[in-house]
């Protein structure tokens, strides 16, 4: 699978509206192969997660990486995807801590 730490320096660089870009792979115990990976994201607005869709950023991760999604059979070349618009009640992002290092977000973009 393309690398995600190159996907989340593009989307750092190339995709101002998102806020938080997080990846979380669950592997089997016995094989440490990729089961299911789930997406954290936050966006300035519905339209720059709309835009993130249809951006090259994202085009381009699909293309490379497709074989390892379940392809959606009434959208051909899209992953199945499950997605929630939550309303942000109130929250807070601070430093993400990776292991034992405390990274500053700038870092957590780079190494998660």
């Amino acid at each position: 699978m393309q690398n995600l730490n190159s996907a989340s320096e593009l989307i750092q660089t190339e995709e101002s509206g998102t806020l938080m870009y997080l990846v979380h792979l669950d592997e089997t115990q016995a094989t440490k192969k990729a089961t299911a990976i789930t997406f954290i994201e936050i966006y300035k607005s519905r339209l720059e997660y709309s835009q993130q869709n249809k951006g090259q950023v994202f085009a381009n991760f699909r293309e490379q990486n497709i074989e390892f999604f379940e392809e959606d059979h009434k959208n051909p070349g899209w992953p199945v995807i499950e997605s929630q618009v939550l309303k942000l009640d109130s929250g807070l992002v601070q430093s993400i801590h990776h292991g034992d290092v405390n990274l500053s977000r700038k870092e957590a973009a780079y190494r998660i």
